[in-house]
């Protein structure tokens, strides 16, 4: 979508909310934990772990 972005067409932002999935999954017993630094950081060695953020040239 970002490559539509130029050209001197109009963009039109589209709202999204979750509450109603959020609700539905919490009634059917889904729960998660609030995301904490630590989990970013494991998250983001994990990726570079895996070259994720190497360059190719």
């Amino acid at each position: 979508m970002l490559a539509y972005q130029s050209g001197g067409k109009n963009n039109i932002h589209i709202q999204r909310h979750n509450n109603y999935t959020m609700q539905v999954l919490y009634r059917m017993g889904y729960q998660w934990p609030v995301t904490t630094p630590e989990y970013l950081e494991r998250f983001i060695e994990a990726l570079n772990g895996l070259g994720f953020f190497e360059i190719l040239i």
